[in-house]
């Protein structure tokens, strides 16, 4: 049996969804204040763009970790990452976590800007390499999701590279007095 603290499965995933939300949106505010600005990207750098939003993702995740042991969409949905020992986790921990993610996106990224035209996305989309890359992502996707069922403590692989655990937060108290004042009928 699973002790109620470590059932995280269903919160990380709807957490993930609200971060993705965030940094897309983010990226999307930024791209239309630039637009509202005239600052117009050229068409060689939309390789650069794709570059810095690979990195700004997997900064996000890092450092939002580090610091605060969630990211948005950890806190909205009251799940936090701790060490093994259930203190806060540590900046370096973090970046180990995320390691795996990281190095994907700095292989993709290197593949885009190595085309000799970063501008012909397909040449880079449909390349061999970007194929196993592909494959790549998804064994890691489904190592993450294996391994995060079968441990007691719902402990992912980048959990166990990290050093990490995740848990439920327990409620606050004056969301605790809200919900049982509204169980009571009152």
């Amino acid at each position: 049996m699973i002790e109620a603290r470590y059932r995280t499965f269903w919160r990380r995933f709807w957490a993930g969804v609200v971060d993705w939300v965030v940094v897309a949106s983010s990226f999307f505010v930024l791209r239309q204040l630039m637009a509202i600005s005239r600052i117009v990207i050229p068409e060689p750098a939309h390789g650069l763009w794709q570059v810095v939003g690979s990195l700004c993702s997997s900064a996000y995740s890092i450092i939002l970790h580090g610091k605060y042991g969630q990211t948005v969409g950890k806190m909205i949905l009251r799940v936090k990452v701790l060490d093994l020992s259930e203190q806060k986790l540590r900046m370096f921990q973090a970046f180990r976590r995320d390691f795996v993610p990281l190095v994907l996106n700095i292989t993709y990224i290197s593949m885009v800007l190595s085309r000799i035209d970063p501008t012909d996305v397909d040449k880079v989309l449909y390349s061999p390499a970007a194929r196993i890359l592909g494959y790549t992502n998804l064994g890691w996707f489904i190592a993450e999701l294996v391994t995060m069922l079968a441990s007691k403590k719902r402990r992912a692989v980048h959990d166990f590279i990290a050093g990490s655990v995740v848990v439920r937060c327990p409620r606050q108290p004056a969301q605790a007095d809200a919900a049982d004042t509204a169980n009571a009928g009152g």
